[in-house]
């Protein structure tokens, strides 16, 4: 077997997999979006009797809240932030280009910080 044969191979199989995925999500659709208006039913009685769940025989449901933030102004926030000390609301975690850019520059990461670079196979169709 060649280089270009087994590329050919894999670009074949990868195909075959994305038509694969698309028409299980195509058949999946009609289900999903029942499911949606289910969730829905349930989620307005539950909201209209006052209750946070049912329990019945054939299972449970419930109401459950998720939560997510991002920051909509940096400076504003971060200004904040100092100025009350409030530094828990931080994660400590560098910014992955500056990095790369300093290695670039520098030849080696800064101190305390560790690269890693893993090399995979990637294939595209030409």
């Amino acid at each position: 077997m060649t280089v270009d044969q087994v590329i050919a191979a894999y670009l074949k199989l990868r195909h075959q997999k994305e038509a694969l995925q698309e028409e299980h999500k195509l058949q999946l659709k009609p289900m999903s979006d029942s499911l949606t208006k289910l969730e829905g039913w349930i989620q307005n009685e539950l909201q209209k009797l006052g209750l946070t769940n049912f329990k019945g025989p054939s299972g449970t449901a419930f109401l459950q809240t998720s939560t997510s933030c991002s920051v909509k102004e940096w400076d504003a926030t971060l200004k904040w932030i100092l100025e009350n000390g409030a530094h828990e609301f931080l994660e400590k975690r560098v910014a992955k280009s500056v990095v790369q850019e300093y290695v670039e520059q520098h030849g080696e990461a800064p101190p305390g910080i560790q690269v890693t670079r893993e090399t995979e196979v990637r294939v595209r169709k030409s």
